[in-house]
């Protein structure tokens, strides 16, 4: 597996490239707040804010990677990766192991993408799965903390979901958090009052999105 995957492209019926949900959310300074504090801590420590940031994603990428090779059955790649990115991945892997040995999830879509004709919007849901009888959609993240970003693209992606499958009833979300140093897990449950929250908050994000595009 390369250890930086490649753009997703994501076309509608047309042939006609739309753009992916965490790219309106990122372009627009979603948290941005929260990530020039961070990278001003990183640079006082006398580290590049750009690298660490790049080093993080490689293991975010793989812990994805692993979890998803063993939902299917398959063999992980891990060959472009460093021995520490490795580590902390796995690290991450185990967490999950020990939440899904406890929730034990029946899964109905693994990195399931997708295209909206309607709102002309590309995403990639990490997982929709049955757990304690309900059909949930979900996210894996290894970052530090579930962030309203998070919400606002589960949300998407829960809307996107239902526009491609009317009659799935999902009324709730999950972000898995990972933790990438210790091996623990903590699972977040996002309410429909929650989902319709971010849904607002993405929709707005994508108008903004638009009219930065049309201008003159």
């Amino acid at each position: 597996m390369a250890k930086t995957k490649a753009h997703t492209r994501y076309k509608n019926t047309d042939g006609k490239v739309v753009p992916g949900v965490t790219t309106i959310l990122g372009n627009l300074g979603w948290n941005k707040n929260i990530l020039v504090a961070w990278a001003k801590r990183t640079a006082l420590a006398g580290e590049d804010p750009t690298k660490v940031m790049e080093h993080a994603g490689a293991i975010g990428s793989l812990a994805h990677y692993l979890c998803e090779c063993h939902i299917k059955g398959d063999e992980p790649d891990t060959s472009d990766y460093t021995s520490e990115q490795i580590e902390k991945a796995e690290n991450a892997f185990l967490g999950y192991l020990e939440w899904e040995k406890m929730v034990k999830p029946e899964y109905a879509a693994i990195e399931m993408k997708m295209v909206s004709e309607e709102f002309q919007v590309g995403g990639t849901c990490d997982f929709v799965a049955r757990i304690n009888g309900e059909l949930v959609i979900g996210d894996f993240k290894t970052s530090k903390a579930v962030y309203d970003e998070h919400i606002a693209q589960l949300s998407a992606y829960r809307k996107m979901y239902l526009e491609l499958q009317p009659k799935a009833k999902i009324k709730s979300g999950m972000i898995l958090k990972l933790d990438k140093e210790t091996g623990a897990f903590s699972h977040h449950f996002i309410s429909k009052g929650q989902m319709e929250w971010g849904w607002k908050v993405f929709r707005s994000c994508l108008e903004l999105h638009k009219l930065n595009k049309a201008r003159v």
